[in-house]
């Protein structure tokens, strides 16, 4: 029997109704259910409540050191939900929120060293960048070593008391009332900038050895403001003094987790240090060596006592601080480092390093210590770039000394600082963790 358009079958009819059947008892369920399972995430994304997005913010903390008369100055950038503005810290202006309330998370720590003569706000633009990417960075002008006081920088206690800044940074991001409950501990990350390389290298356990630094400077880095004829007159005077530390048991690679009171000798060392004049010629006009001296700010009579350890260092308890990964950018003081010194550096590390880097050449110091560090997962070459092409850009009325410290205003360069802030966003979100954001 034939059948035409329009004209219905009962085994077509069946079918039919076994479609509707499994339709309704079968696949209008899973629909459902999937649509109860998936409203929850849109009316989130619709009312906002997945995740915010991030902004930098900064808050300055103070630590009285009552040796020398003045505060180790500290900035804690954060993330913040608050949309930023323009702030003014230090003679830069950064485009943050100040004080602003931190995103609810819990948050991997990174603390930075600045280069030699240089201050907090030296890398503010790289400090932002992390920040925004869920971190809590915290960044000391290292007194005695900075744009305005020199008063250590060729001198032994240098290698001893910055290592010790960064650790009174820390203690001060984790008891801030407003931060420190939100910061990790656990997960800590180390950025040493030029000579703050060394610094870092020191907190992760490499010892310095000093006396190559001879060998370094006289193959004439043009711009290493630790070998100018004004730095290298008061080297014989550093190795003496890192001897007499030595033989009395003062350690230069203090342990960021715990620390015992200082040994009497120590703190004897010390006193001597606050008192003892600094081994420094004076610079003046028309003097080579004055020529020849870094590019820093004028130089301030008062607070030139370096900081005794004793007042840095006090007793500690038992600490779950975890130093997870270690970044050096245009890392400088490579020298004072050799294969065996730098052995106990266990952790992940990766180097930023300036093609054109004049004031710490790559092949004796970033190269150097890519041959030599055992654990190198990363290494990025800013090709074409200077020392200051990776620094923060430098403030329109920035005087002279400070130009040659930081960027100007080269599109070229400004690709590589971001080229350069990703780089090392990635190395620690992949080697800390990313942030647990939690519900406001």
């Amino acid at each position: 029997m034939n059948h035409f358009p329009g004209q219905d079958s009962t085994a077509a009819v069946r079918l039919y109704r076994r479609l509707c059947c499994l339709l309704a008892g079968y696949i209008m369920p899973v629909l459902v259910l999937t649509t109860l399972l998936l409203y929850p995430f849109s009316e989130a994304t619709a009312n906002g409540a997945r995740p915010p997005k991030l902004h930098p913010a900064l808050r300055t903390i103070g630590v009285w050191v009552p040796e020398i008369n003045g505060r180790l100055d500290v900035v804690i950038w954060y993330p913040t939900t608050r949309a930023p503005g323009l702030v003014q810290l230090d003679g830069w202006t950064v485009k943050a929120s100040r004080n602003a309330r931190i995103a609810q998370g819990k948050y991997p720590i990174i603390l930075v060293s600045h280069d030699a003569a240089a201050s907090r706000m030296s890398n503010h633009d790289l400090a932002a960048s992390l920040a925004q990417k869920g971190f809590i960075v915290a960044i000391p002008t290292h007194p005695g070593d900075n744009i305005d006081d020199t008063s250590v920088l060729y001198r032994a206690e240098l290698l001893l008391y910055r290592p010790r800044h960064i650790i009174l940074a820390l203690e001060a991001l984790l008891a801030s009332p407003e931060l420190g409950h939100l910061a990790d501990e656990s997960r800590i990350g180390l950025l040493g900038i030029g000579s703050g390389s060394a610094t870092m290298l020191q907190i992760a356990g490499a010892v310095p050895e000093f006396g190559n630094m001879h060998a370094y400077c006289a193959s004439r880095p043009l711009e290493d403001p630790f070998c100018t004829p004004w730095a290298q007159t008061n080297f014989p005077f550093i190795e003496e003094a890192i001897a007499r530390y030595a033989g009395s048991g003062v350690s230069f690679t203090p342990d960021i987790g715990s620390f015992a009171p200082p040994s009497p000798e120590e703190a004897a060392y010390a006193r001597e240090a606050l008192t003892a004049p600094a081994q420094i010629p004076p610079s003046s006009p028309g003097d080579p060596a004055g020529d020849a001296a870094p590019p820093i700010s004028e130089q301030r009579e008062k607070n030139t006592a370096a900081p005794d350890p004793a007042t840095l260092l006090g007793a500690r308890g038992s600490s779950p601080r975890v130093v997870r990964a270690v970044a050096l950018m245009t890392p400088g003081l490579g020298p004072l480092f050799t294969a065996r010194s730098l052995a106990p550096v266990t952790q992940p590390l990766v180097i930023v390093a300036a093609e054109n880097d004049t004031r710490y050449p790559v092949d004796r110091n970033a190269g150097m210590l890519r041959k030599i560090l055992p654990h190198i997962p990363g290494f990025f070459l800013a090709e074409g770039c200077s020392f200051a092409d990776l620094q923060a850009p430098c403030p329109d009325d920035a005087a002279q000394p400070l130009r040659q410290s930081c960027a100007s205003p080269n599109p070229a360069a400004m690709e590589l600082r971001k080229q350069r802030s990703l780089f090392l966003s990635q190395f620690f979100q992949q080697a800390l963790g990313s942030p647990a954001l939690l519900e406001e």
